[in-house]
């Protein structure tokens, strides 16, 4: 190249060098064409021509619509999402200016009214949250007095239930004593029978206690029922009798049989106090067995200061069942109750018709009660095991 540019003239030279330099140039351009040809632009060319127009893409070189802005190059299968937002729209500097402007002539007024709606929405905010608060305090009160009702009405219902368990343990212990006392009183009436053969002072004076301790019982129970005791009442042996009418008045009367002698007598009260069993223990003097007789009948009691029996069949002592047969000849028999408890029974026979003089009715008091030594007065007491005590007599 040197060698050539010593033998051609300057201006040849030049030449030259500008042909090969526009040489250089398109080569370059026929390059880049060359390879844009083969380059893929995922973006999209927009030619806005006074107006926004469908996007264009050159695919290898070739526009191919608008199909290439719904596809996503990265993820050939996923369209892509077009997007709803629009540009906004520049202000021009004018409209700035303007506005700028109207902020600085705002009125005095209007930014008092301004200030005077600020302050309504302070005092609004301020009246709802005290609205709010007053409705808290009135819901906090409410809770408060239902909490405090709750309050009472436990602080009662635990009173009322301390109170009562306060009056059945006193009801227990008052019990407990009573019954002491009436277990105590009937070992001295038996000790008395023991001691004193021919003399029932110590017995009618046990008798009066007992009719004391149930004329205080009636007082302190109103709703005491005769049905209720007999309802529970089990067995009772006669312990002490005034006189031979009054065991008369509730058995059979053979006890005044000749070479006949009343051994024992039994109470027994069944199906929840609706039947009575009166069990005779006869003894016959000589070699002869002891003879039971059984009266079976209904029980009533009118009030609970009396019982009624009612014998509809006996059994004597050979087994046999006697009916009584018709209403008539079913015997009845009237008892006064003085003491009526699980381990005693105070009964009474009441004046009869024959007592009445001059068609005045005997009042029953204490002077009918313990007359001519308690001749009107049956004393039982509690038999434990009635079948034992009848085996022990052979009568069983």
């Amino acid at each position: 190249m040197a060698e050539v540019s010593k033998v051609l003239p300057r201006s040849s030279n030049a030449r030259f060098f500008s042909h090969q330099l526009i040489t250089k140039v398109l080569v370059g351009l026929l390059l880049i064409v060359s390879g844009s040809s083969f380059v893929v632009v995922p973006n999209s060319i927009f030619i806005s021509v006074g107006k926004e127009t469908q996007p264009s893409v050159l695919w290898m070189g070739r526009k191919k619509g608008a199909l290439g802005g719904a596809v996503d190059f990265s993820n050939p299968h996923m369209p892509k999402k077009k997007s709803k937002k629009k540009k906004k729209k520049v202000s021009s500097s004018s409209s700035s200016s303007s506005s700028s402007n109207e902020e600085k002539v705002v009125s005095s007024k209007l930014a008092d009214w301004a200030s005077m709606q600020q302050g309504d929405a302070t005092d609004s905010n301020d009246t709802t949250f005290s609205a709010t608060n007053a409705g808290e305090e009135l819901f906090d009160d409410e809770d408060s007095s239902s909490s405090e009702m709750n309050r009472k009405g436990n602080n009662k219902n635990k009173k009322s239930s301390s109170e009562r368990r306060l009056k059945q343990s006193q009801r227990m212990v008052e019990d407990s004593e009573r019954d002491e006392r009436i277990c105590q009183i009937i070992e001295d009436i038996e000790s008395s029978l023991e001691e004193l053969k021919n003399e029932n002072s110590g017995v009618l004076d046990g008798i009066r206690q007992l009719c004391s301790i149930q004329q205080q019982q009636q007082q302190k129970d109103n709703n005491m029922s005769m049905r209720q005791f007999i309802a529970s009442a089990d067995a009772f042996r006669l312990t002490w009798v005034g006189s031979d009418n009054a065991v008369t008045h509730i058995g059979t009367g053979l006890q005044k049989v000749p070479l006949a002698r009343l051994e024992e007598v039994f109470l027994r009260f069944s199906m929840k106090g609706k039947r009575i069993e009166v069990l005779e223990v006869l003894r016959i003097l000589g070699p002869f067995p002891n003879i039971r007789n059984t009266l079976v009948g209904d029980v009533s009691s009118r009030n609970k200061d009396n019982l009624s029996f009612s014998y509809n069949s006996m059994i004597d002592g050979t087994g046999k069942e006697i009916l009584a047969g018709t209403e008539s000849k079913k015997k009845k028999v009237d008892l006064q109750v003085l003491f009526a408890d699980k381990n005693a029974l105070v009964l009474l026979v009441p004046p009869s018709d024959d007592d009445d003089d001059d068609n005045v009715t005997v009042a029953i008091n204490d002077d009918y009660i313990f007359r001519n030594n308690g001749e009107n007065i049956l004393f039982f007491t509690k038999q434990a095991d009635l079948d034992e005590e009848l085996a022990k007599l052979r009568v069983n």
